[in-house]
């Protein structure tokens, strides 16, 4: 048995170039201490982290992937609110629609500050843009950011109570941002070379009165079976009662199942967009969560990934690899992504 396929790896890693506390550098240290066989820095919106660290230089014993984690829309017949990021591996770093997309979205994030300060302020919070980017240079400013220094100055007592209170979607001094289009997201990454991934669909929620997640859909005449398999996120349903048939994008769904087959639905619809795998494998995922969206990208014919969503400081309880202390991806899910990556490159190669 090759020793590497023992080790775990970790493919969802913030840098300090967006929303983490630990340079690239630090990283790619701490990875060697914790004996990971892969990598990748998928910084919010941006390359800057994943750029340094090839500067810097791999170190032998990891192997490393360029990488993003991009904030979209989600697919119009597919609605849903929470965090809908696509993952982009094994990118080319100079492409230039890329990197011209990702401009436009970091000057997003930067309007998106000042307006998010000036709430606060209005709140009786007296922080300053100034104050936020002294205390966090080099990386671009962003809520997480806001949120640790509003700990540091004992207005909260907590970054969940920032975000609960004020930071987070609906509240006082929430202020919305752009967010490219899914399938301008999944084509731009292709274009770049990479292999898009959807991060985290535990983490999506749905408006009360629409479904939640099948492995096929249903038609009027078909009812599904009024069960939930073992595998269901339950989680989503989040106490709310959902009316026994649901339309949506046209399409009708029944029965308490009809989450799964919404999920279902989305999953081959963004495949038809160029999607090609789902990050099963995160912190915030239970174990039958994980079983669930593996068994989805299976049936679909896509990969499946997994990290951390490692932070630094910002996030104490998960740690790089480990999560907390019980997470753990194997290496042959980024032998499996490693050979996708090679396939983009002489697709991309013969499309040139």
């Amino acid at each position: 048995m090759d020793c590497k396929e023992q080790l775990g790896i970790d493919l969802h890693i913030h840098s300090d170039a967006s929303d983490g506390t630990f340079s690239p550098s630090e990283i790619l240290g701490l990875a060697q201490e914790q004996n990971l066989g892969a990598i990748a820095i998928t910084d919010h919106d941006t390359i800057k982290g994943a750029r340094e660290a090839v500067a810097a230089g791999i170190p032998s014993s990891i192997r490393f992937l360029t990488g993003i984690e991009i904030s979209a829309n989600p697919p119009p017949s597919f609605p849903c609110s929470g965090s809908f990021h696509i993952l982009g591996y094994g990118l080319g770093l100079d492409d230039p629609i890329l990197n011209q997309t990702l401009e436009v979205l970091q000057n997003a994030r930067r309007e998106r500050n000042p307006q998010m300060i000036r709430r606060l302020n209005r709140l009786g919070i007296d922080i300053s843009l100034n104050e936020v980017t002294a205390r966090f240079k080099g990386g671009q400013i962003s809520r997480p950011h806001i949120a640790f220094l509003m700990l540091e100055k004992k207005f909260v007592s907590s970054i969940d109570e920032a975000f609960d209170n004020y930071l987070g979607k609906g509240k006082a001094a929430y202020v919305d941002k752009y967010r490219v289009d899914c399938g301008k997201a999944l084509k731009m990454i292709r274009g770049a070379g990479g292999v898009p991934v959807l991060a985290h669909p535990g983490l999506l929620s749905f408006h009360e009165g629409e479904p939640i997640e099948s492995l096929s859909p249903t038609s009027p005449d078909k009812p599904v079976p009024d069960v939930f398999p073992d595998t269901f996120p339950r989680h989503l349903l989040s106490g709310k009662s959902l009316p026994p048939t649901s339309l949506i994008g046209g399409r009708v769904y029944r029965g308490r199942r009809r989450g799964h087959a919404f999920v279902g639905d989305m999953i081959r619809t963004l495949k038809a967009m160029g999607l090609r795998g789902i990050e099963s494998h995160h912190p915030e995922h239970t174990p039958s969560q994980v079983a669930f969206y593996a068994k989805l990208a299976k049936r679909h014919g896509l990969l499946v990934t997994g990290g951390t969503d490692f932070h630094g400081s910002l996030k104490p309880d998960i740690q790089m690899g480990s999560g907390r202390g019980d997470f753990f991806v194997p290496y042959a899910l980024y032998e499996k992504l490693k050979s996708e990556i090679g396939m983009r490159g002489e697709e991309c190669k013969d499309e040139g």
